[in-house]
């Protein structure tokens, strides 16, 4: 056994003379061309190792160095820099190792991992870097940057939370264009970034990680993409804002646009997702992206675009969620504007009323709240609370309406309406169920007609019958004083007839139930040629200011034929 350059108090060198230098108070160096203990209480064994400056330090192994930190050990090969206290480097290989723990508290271990700056933060696996925020865990492959504090980053090839509390698991493929670790820069004469194939999309939210020279741009800010060429885009500050001005050239100008938690407390898993900018929210399946509302979910496959709060997407081909509280899954289907609104099936689209639903196959449009469309190629409920159901029926324009069956058509208010077909438009073949009513004081011998709403006759509260089309109807009327204590009872029928705009009663029939608490009282049909509708009337002969709640149930068989 030989020593060299043994100095300093209690420490020692052992084994051979290729081993130099230990300054430290109770200090150790062995093995094969250690060198460098200059802190106390220290450590250095196997071959090549060097450098613990910092006291109570060990390494060991080959060719690792640099514990500067306090309490702090390197084992394995090629590793080094341990800043931090507290902090252990281990692994490494021939190739790359591991390096740069300088918070403390932190470990890094496996092959080709680096920087824990952070405190209480760990680095696992192959390729990984970077974790700036404190109490934060990479490990898999190729994953980078944990700014955000309480984070993990899990996989292959994923990239950034920024926010706090976040995890991303998961993969993106070796072919993903949205993350640019290299080959970026940008120029202020027309504010353009280069990356070559870049593969970002309008309004994709993009993380710059490195910015070499130049001004106008931020690693700590979230941008959004714009102006996109196939080799060029611009950013803004807001999704669809002004392109941000880039005051002097940028050299370097490395982004990510994809695996990205920019908000606090969210998930991202599964393979090529990306994009959380809202918090607690989740993002997991394949190829989904853009989470920009709060407390929000995308999963499946090819899905993207949360912008309001509390929304889901799952299925396939699924996006837009605009509204607050909604959800779209199933396949090809898309915004929900309207909030509290739910979209599934197939190819299904544009809740902007709220509380509404689809469901189906092709279906679209509730612009009215409260509403549903359901079946095939069903569409277009302007007013509230209406339902279409079955196939190819459209246009709900009055309230509280139902369509079912197929090629039905409503324009009127609380109506019911049910088709099996068409000649040949939409509505010309088709049952119809109606609900009048109208409180009557009963202080003049004036007819009063029933509305479809008991209010004022309008547009979508009157009988009114289309064009060029005959209605087979009857009515059954009832009405009542209060307490019963006068009650009437009529059943009407008759033929009405639109004949190219010219409306008219072809025929009527009122059949007298009972009047017997008045017979003063009586009820009748006449045609409304002004406004092409049907009236059903009520009067009292004798003006006895009687207040009478009346309601009828009018059920009409259409047919239609243009001339």
């Amino acid at each position: 056994m030989a020593s060299k350059l043994t100095y300093g108090t209690d420490m020692l060198i052992l084994n051979d003379l290729s081993n130099t230098t230990n300054s430290a108070i109770a200090g150790l160096i062995c093995g094969s061309n250690n060198t460098g203990s200059t802190g106390s209480n220290s450590l250095i064994s196997g071959a090549g190792n060097n450098t613990n400056t910092g006291t109570h330090c060990l390494i060991s192994g080959s060719n690792n160095y640099s514990n500067s930190g306090n309490y702090t050990a390197i084992f394995g090969s090629v590793n080094n820099d341990n800043a931090g206290d507290y902090c252990l480097i281990v692994g490494g290989t021939a190739g790359p190792g591991n390096t740069d723990n300088t918070g403390d508290h932190c470990i890094i271990a496996g092959t080709g991992n680096s920087f824990n700056s952070g405190d209480f933060c760990a680095i696992f696996g192959n390729g990984n870097s970077t974790n700036s925020g404190y109490r934060c865990l990479i490990c898999g492959t190729n994953n980078t940057n944990n700014s955000g504090s309480d984070c993990s980053i899990s996989g292959d090839g994923n990239k950034g939370n920024f926010g706090t509390h976040s995890i991303i698991g998961g993969k993106v493929t070796a072919a993903s264009t949205k993350i640019a670790i290299s080959g970026t820069s940008a120029e202020a004469d027309d504010n353009l970034i280069s990356n070559t194939s870049h593969g970002l999309t309008l309004n994709q939210p993009v993380r710059f990680t490195t910015l070499t020279g130049g001004t106008g741009l931020s690693t700590a800010t979230l941008y959004y993409a714009r102006t996109i060429l196939s080799n060029t885009f611009a950013v803004s500050l807001t999704v669809g804002g002004a392109e941000v001005d880039i005051t002097v050239d940028y050299s370097v100008a490395n982004f990510i646009g994809n695996m990205v938690n920019h908000g606090n407390f969210n998930v991202i898993g599964g393979e090529d997702n990306e994009g959380t900018t809202g918090s607690w929210c989740n993002i997991s399946g394949d190829q989904n992206y853009n989470n920009s509302g709060d407390n929000c979910l995308i999963a499946g496959d090819t899905n993207h675009s949360n912008t309001g709060t509390h929304c889901s997407i799952s299925g396939n081909g699924n996006h837009t969620n605009t509204g607050n509280h909604c959800s779209i899954s199933g396949y090809n289907n898309y915004s929900n504007s309207g909030s509290r609104c739910l979209i599934s099936g197939y190819g299904n689209h544009s809740n902007s009323g709220n509380h509404c639903s689809f469901s189906g196959y092709e279906n679209h449009t509730n612009s009215g709240g409260w509403c549903l469309i359901s079946g095939n190629g069903n569409n277009t409920n302007t007013g509230d609370y209406c339902l279409i159901a079955g196939s190819n029926n459209d246009t709900n324009t009055g309230d509280f309406s139902v369509l079912t069956g197929y090629y039905a058509l409503n324009t009127r208010y609380g109506a019911r309406v049910h088709a099996a077909g068409r000649f040949a438009a939409q509505g010309d073949a088709q049952h119809m169920i109606l609900v009048a009513r109208k409180s009557v004081l009963h202080d003049d011998a004036a007819w009063t007609a029933l509305t479809l709403d008991g209010g004022t006759a309008g547009v979508a509260t009157t009988l009114d019958i289309q064009a060029d089309s005959v209605w087979n109807f009857s009515v059954k009327l009832v009405g009542t004083t209060q307490g019963c204590a006068k009650s009437f009872g009529f059943n009407i029928q008759g033929i009405l007839e639109n004949d190219g705009g010219t409306t008219s009663l072809l025929q009527s029939n009122v059949d007298t139930q009972y009047d017997t608490d008045d017979t003063d009282f009586d009820a009748r049909v006449t045609a409304d040629n002004t406004n092409d509708a049907l009236l059903i009337e009520v009067s009292d002969s004798t003006s006895g200011s009687d207040t009478v709640r009346w309601v009828a149930v009018v059920d009409i068989v259409k047919v239609g034929f243009p001339a």
